[in-house]
């Protein structure tokens, strides 16, 4: 699953941008971005 934390998308608002961080989400030792919006978590998980 991929999703763009772009402007376009709304991400360039602070209030959801500066929800951006990187994590391990499912273990394979590569960071993934999460970011909070008004739909929820939104994960980006690493090619």
């Amino acid at each position: 699953m991929t999703y763009d934390f772009t402007d376009a998308l709304g991400w360039g608002n602070t209030s959801y941008s500066s929800s951006i961080v990187l994590g391990d989400i499912h273990g394979d030792g590569r960071c993934d971005l999460i970011g909070r919006n008004t739909s929820g978590a939104i994960f980006s998980f690493a090619p």
